[in-house]
């Protein structure tokens, strides 16, 4: 059994004297994002994040590059993340 809307919680009885509640996460009128703001500011620095967040509005176009992928999907991730409520149609 899984939390739905018309049940919530759900208790599973897991021995007589251990139980288990499984519920939905709480939801958040922000979307959940894969990116760290800390990563964004380690590779990129201030100055250079802020200037990425000014091309993103501005609709500037936009290359981001990286010889480790990990990197290069965190930092396009928290930038997605700073634009928010707007899009960035880009593939990575």
């Amino acid at each position: 059994p899984f939390p739905s809307s018309q049940r919530p919680r759900i208790l599973v009885q897991l021995s007589p004297h251990d139980s288990l509640m499984l519920s939905q996460p709480v939801s958040s009128p922000l979307p959940l994002s894969g990116g760290r703001f800390s990563t964004l500011l380690q590779n990129l620095g201030p100055e250079n994040a802020v200037t990425l967040l000014v091309f993103a509005v501005t609709e500037h176009k936009i290359l981001v590059h990286s010889l480790r992928p990990a990197v290069l999907t965190s930092v396009a991730e928290a930038l997605v993340s700073m634009i928010f409520p707007f899009h960035w149609p880009c593939p990575y």
